[in-house]
């Protein structure tokens, strides 16, 4: 019997979930070609994993789809005849044009294809489709007929949307932020600068990128600032019991007090007041 649940190594992985999902499916389809396979098990799976699949005959064009498909699109099972411009129907407006474009040079080209696109139910609700497919070839090289699958990854892309959300959120606190704040490579050279800290300094961000924390420290506390970098590397420890009080050289040739903390991760973040 198949369980409910998600390996442990893959859960709260939206990404892993998905290819662990569509792995499983290829498995059982491929199982169901088998000699004494149960039918009814492939369709447990569709269910287990919320994946759907489906063919199209071109000649006919008659698309067949499984009951778990239709349930994605909120329908009862088999309760619909339908065609390409049919499933074309329920994509979103904004997906239309893109998604027939694909079929079509998929078609042309006699070859796979993949893609996310918006569906809309009857009901007015709308999810994310993740749906790839291949083309089959009759005796004289034409293509007949397309196969394929169809997953949910409504959750996936909002995983993603709120990812996104949160990274721009982030960038705006540490461009906007009051402290100057940047970020260097292993060899301590800036790759990020802010606007405060390039001020700091009296220079612009550009200027500064491909330059260490070294060019910019007076050479009285360059010794300082050098174990102070090689003790967050060896020991991880916190920002704040790495820090250091130190003079930094101005561009216009005058000296500023400023703390700088370095972060214990593969980047250190720098701040200056």
């Amino acid at each position: 019997m198949l369980s409910g649940r998600l390996p442990t190594r893959f859960q709260g992985n939206p990404r892993r979930s998905f290819s662990w999902s569509m792995s499983l499916l290829v498995s059982m389809e491929t199982l169901a070609d088998s000699r004494g396979f149960n039918a009814a098990l492939l369709t447990q799976a569709q269910e287990l994993v919320h994946v759907g699949t489906w063919t199209w005959d071109i000649a006919t064009d008659t698309v067949l789809w499984s009951d778990e498909l239709f349930r994605l699109f909120g329908l009862a099972p088999q309760s619909l005849t339908l065609g390409l411009d049919t499933y074309l129907s329920f994509v979103h407006p904004g997906d239309r044009e893109r998604v027939a474009g694909i079929i079509g040079e998929s078609l042309r080209m006699k070859a796979p294809f993949r893609y996310d696109c918006r569906l809309v139910r009857r009901d007015g609700s709308w999810f994310y489709l993740h749906s790839r497919g291949c083309v089959i070839c009759d005796e004289t090289g034409a293509a007949a007929s397309m196969i394929g699958t169809a997953m949910d990854v409504t959750d996936r892309r909002q995983q993603e949307e709120a990812l996104r959300q949160s990274e721009a959120r982030l960038r705006s606190i540490y461009e906007q932020s009051a402290v100057g704040l940047a970020l260097t490579d292993a060899y301590g050279r800036f790759i990020s600068v802010n606007a405060s800290f390039a001020g700091f300094l009296c220079e612009t961000p550009d200027a500064l990128l491909g330059r260490s924390f070294i060019d910019i420290t007076h050479s009285e506390d360059i010794e300082l600032t050098r174990r102070m970098m090689e003790y967050t590397e060896t020991t991880r420890r916190s920002p704040m019991k790495s820090a250091t009080n130190g003079k930094t050289g101005h561009s216009r040739g005058d000296v500023r007090r400023s703390r700088a903390c370095t972060m214990p991760t593969g980047r250190r973040t720098v701040s200056s007041r």
